[in-house]
């Protein structure tokens, strides 16, 4: 009798102990107590059963301590013990870990099918109309624009107007760093001679628009892409001669991909003229260089470029009476102008 009255008394105790408490768990950010999906651990086991409003409910034996254990993602983990003896309700808050900042997405390119007023010129296309010409004449085949030269060959100081707009009001960008001077917003093409040998693609947003640095353009944005590195290995010698003794000479080699990762690309380009009118000589250099790292998923680039240039002055144009060849029309022009001996001399040997 003593015997079975001490195992009932055993049975009891031990259904006491293995009898379960449910726990409910509602998580939520310290911020804003808006719910948070969270994950959750007790003792290193997952729970599961994620319910309204993300929270959980799970059965555990009453009289434990359990280590709780909730991570999510951008807050803080949280770890807690607790003591369960009961059903029980509990609210976590969880403090974020990071404040992320906005994030700011600038682009300078537009595709074609957004904007009418949006013209983009291939390498190619340049290619087959680059004589030595500077970037603005290359340009005038684009509806707006219209191109000036001082010296009357197209090569040299050269302008560009697109709308009526001058130079200062078209924003001008090679591979998104911006060409235009800080001081007077103009763009000196004269120091970049045969830059088109070196382009990929030109992109002209004809009109008002937003600009990648400084106050909006009013007139044109123009963006400049240099040529992508080449797998092959190349090298391209150009030649063109043309009036008023204008000559240019450029050489292109790329060495082709190198241990499978790299290439080196580069130009040299040099342009001479006499120019049409009286003191309007030219005599430019450039070059153009490129190194190329190329991985499984990414392009990293190192591209220096400068020019050399030597010009005459040449922006004060022909008197009309050098263009209608009187002499006696010259002579009143040297007068009028206070001009030397030696000027009038030129003036009518001109």
């Amino acid at each position: 009798m003593l015997r079975f009255i001490f195992l009932l008394c055993f049975s009891t105790c031990t259904f006491a102990l293995l009898a379960q408490c449910n726990l409910s768990l509602k998580i939520q950010s310290s911020e804003d107590q808006k719910p948070v999906s969270a994950n959750i651990t007790a003792d290193g086991v997952p729970l599961t059963g994620s319910g309204p409003n993300h929270s959980f409910s799970a059965g555990f034996f009453c009289g434990r301590s359990y280590n709780l254990t909730i991570t999510a993602a951008g807050y803080m983990t949280k770890e807690t013990r607790f003591l369960i003896n009961r059903d029980t309700q509990i609210i976590i808050s969880l403090q974020p870990s990071i404040s992320l900042p906005d994030v700011e997405i600038l682009a300078n390119r537009m595709p074609g099918n957004i904007l009418p007023a949006v013209t983009s010129i291939s390498g190619s296309q340049l290619n087959a109309v680059n004589t030595g010409k500077d970037i603005p004449f290359l340009l005038e085949s684009v509806p707006g624009t219209f191109s000036t030269s001082d010296a009357g060959n197209q090569i040299g100081y050269t302008g560009l107007r697109i709308r009526g707009s001058d130079q200062t009001r078209i924003n001008v960008t090679i591979n998104g760093v911006p060409v235009n001077d800080a001081e007077s917003q103009n763009v000196f093409w004269v120091d970049l001679p045969d830059l088109a040998s070196s382009v990929d693609q030109i992109e002209i947003q004809r009109g008002v628009g937003t600009s990648s640095y400084g106050a909006g353009s009013f007139g044109a944005n123009i963006n400049i892409l240099t040529k992508k590195p080449s797998e092959e290995a190349y090298l391209t010698t150009a030649f063109s001669r043309g009036s008023y003794n204008t000559f240019k000479k450029s050489v292109l080699f790329g060495t082709g991909l190198l241990n499978e990762h790299f290439t080196l690309e580069g130009r040299w380009s040099s342009l001479n003229s006499d120019g049409y009118v009286d003191r309007a000589t030219s005599d430019l250099e450039s070059i153009y260089g490129n190194l190329n790292y190329i991985g499984r998923k990414s392009v990293l680039r190192l591209i220096a470029f400068s020019g050399n240039e030597k010009t005459y002055q040449s922006w004060y144009g022909v008197p009309e009476s050098v263009l209608s060849g009187d002499p006696a029309q010259m002579n009143a022009y040297a007068d009028r102008n206070g001009l030397s001996d030696s000027e009038r001399t030129n003036l009518l040997n001109s």
